[in-house]
């Protein structure tokens, strides 16, 4: 008999595909992915969706380590699962100076499309029925960018005329802002050492301190600052 793997709790899968754990249930609706229990069981989805409207985090969930290894294999592009460059709802607001109910009315009216961080669409009549259900929130979904300046492009009436949304900066996720820290240390602290391995820069504390208080696992590390490495060398792990 075969051995069930060991699951991934939620926060130790958001780390490694560098999302934020609410963007997790996203992930869950575009590509079938299971919570599981202690027993390694599927937990029902209705479950699921209701345990997250009353806590709203997905930090604590488990997660099969064979679906997630399946759903790498069909996004990773050269190792790595790309990302699209997003807008979160929150941001939307601010940049069209709407609320919650005009953004659900553009929505629905435009076929504006909600994704996953990696920018597979989401069907809208489930959005708007887990709206409605009051599981998912309006300032929480994600929009791919390009589609926003697409609709502003096409229609310049939904943007507010005193706004100009050149202007207006899209909010960053913390885990963009900490790889931009990153890379910008490493490259300071490489300027410093060129013989830095990549290994001994994952472990750098200027680097953790970065942070703020969250914790990246060292093949995340690697990925942001790679390119940035003079050497290439992929070094061994210091000793702590």
């Amino acid at each position: 008999m075969t051995k069930p793997s060991i699951p991934i709790n939620g926060k130790a899968l958001a780390d490694r595909w560098n999302v934020e754990p609410i963007d997790l249930l996203y992930i869950m609706l575009a590509h079938g992915l299971n919570v599981v229990d202690q027993y390694h069981n599927k937990v029902d989805i209705d479950d699921v969706l209701e345990d997250f409207k009353k806590n709203r985090d997905t930090s604590d969930y488990m997660f099969s380590s064979d679906e997630i290894k399946d759903i790498e294999a069909k996004l990773e592009v050269d190792g790595e699962i790309p990302h699209v460059e997003t807008i979160r709802g929150e941001g939307l607001m601010a940049r069209w100076q709407k609320h919650e109910g005009e953004i659900h009315s553009i929505m629905f009216t435009h076929g504006l499309d909600v994704i996953d961080p990696f920018g597979h669409e989401l069907e809208l009549k489930v959005i708007f029925s887990l709206i409605g259900k009051e599981v998912l929130e309006i300032p929480d979904l994600l929009f791919r960018l390009s589609n926003i300046e697409d609709l502003e492009s096409e229609h310049p009436e939904i943007v507010a005329e005193q706004v100009d949304h050149k202007e207006v900066k899209t909010k960053k996720r913390p885990v963009q802002i900490h790889k931009e820290r990153c890379r910008e240390v490493a490259e300071k602290l490489w300027a410093e050492d060129p013989t830095l391995t990549i290994v001994d820069m994952t472990y750098k504390d200027e680097i953790h301190a970065l942070f703020d208080g969250k914790s990246y696992v060292e093949k995340t590390i690697r990925k942001w600052i790679k390119d940035l490495n003079p050497d290439r060398s992929p070094g061994r792990r210091p000793k702590r």
